[in-house]
């Protein structure tokens, strides 16, 4: 026996489903972040026992709606990272930060 458990991959319903809800997820923090330069982060931790990490810088502007991401594959594998988080079988537990550096007030929220 192995010393640590095979990850199983979920089958293309649940990705599909946990892709649903991660879009939603990004479109609603992101409206909740408002306008300004914000970092992204989320630390998973699979069920291997082995943390995943994944971050990406945004521009939110909206008026007019508009978001710009600083490095598309950053993006990209935040996204993945929170679609398998959401979908649950290879993920035990997960945290979504985001930061924003606005001057004069600063904030996090997870």
């Amino acid at each position: 026996m192995p010393a640590r458990p095979e990850l199983i991959r979920p089958d293309d319903v649940a990705i599909a489903a946990a892709m649903s809800r991660a879009l939603t997820v990004i479109a609603l923090v992101i409206l909740a972040l408002g306008d300004g330069e914000h970092t992204v982060n989320l630390v998973a931790k699979r069920t291997d026992d082995t943390f995943v990490r994944g971050q990406a810088d945004l521009s939110v502007g909206t008026d007019p709606v508009r978001l710009s991401v600083l490095d598309e594959d950053d993006y990209t594998a935040l996204r993945t990272l929170l679609v398998f988080a959401l979908e649950g079988s290879t993920v035990r537990g997960a945290v979504l930060v985001a930061t924003t550096a606005a001057e004069p007030y600063p904030r996090a929220c997870g």
